[in-house]
């Protein structure tokens, strides 16, 4: 890593107005090109994270644009089980990875995912599973796909309603992710 990085944690108990939450959801933004984070977003974000007990690396850099220093690269990991075919095991997912595309192909993913593969490790945990948009670039850190594609056909032709069901009135519409955080809770 070059001497103008620094590896960091965010940790969960950061004040909710402390501006670093805005900017490590905004690596993840610029990084997928989807546009800024609303407050409502990053409260989210915040509380989705806190809920789940992650663990926020970060790497920050010093930026001339502004007195201090920038996220420019995240990796967020948290507890969890999954059926690992004999039984259920404790291991953690990782999750919610970007670097910052002016910062790209300076090892920061590599490094943090060592870091936090040898923590996860030395907590005694016998795995660890990672959900990314990019799969292929994992495969160095030892991942790899765990299901492969099957086709199913299914013969719509014998699907009906039940006798006796009330069917609700409504439409089926798709939107992006950001229009339900008010409804989250409820649903």
């Amino acid at each position: 890593m070059e001497p103008d990085y620094r590896l960091e944690d965010l940790p969960l108990a950061t004040p909710d107005d402390d501006p670093r939450w805005g900017e490590y959801r905004d690596l993840f933004d610029r990084a997928f090109l989807t546009g800024r984070s609303s407050e409502k977003m990053v409260a989210h974000f915040r509380r989705f994270r806190r809920d789940a007990g992650a663990t926020m690396g970060m790497v920050t850099a010093e930026c001339p644009d502004r007195d201090g220093r920038r996220i420019v690269a995240g990796f967020s990991c948290a507890p969890y089980t999954h059926n690992a075919g004999a039984g259920v095991v404790d291991t953690f997912v990782l999750n919610t990875i970007a670097v910052s595309p002016a910062h790209r192909r300076r090892g920061l993913l590599r490094r943090l995912m060592h870091h936090h593969l040898q923590r996860i490790l030395e907590a005694g945990y016998p795995t660890a599973v990672l959900t990314a948009s990019e799969g292929t670039i994992y495969g160095r850190f030892g991942f790899g796909p765990t299901l492969g594609t099957r086709t199913t056909v299914i013969d719509a032709r014998r699907f009906g309603y039940a006798e006796g069901v009330e069917l609700a009135e409504g439409t089926i519409e798709f939107c992006r992710p950001q229009a339900l955080v008010e409804d989250y809770d409820r649903v």
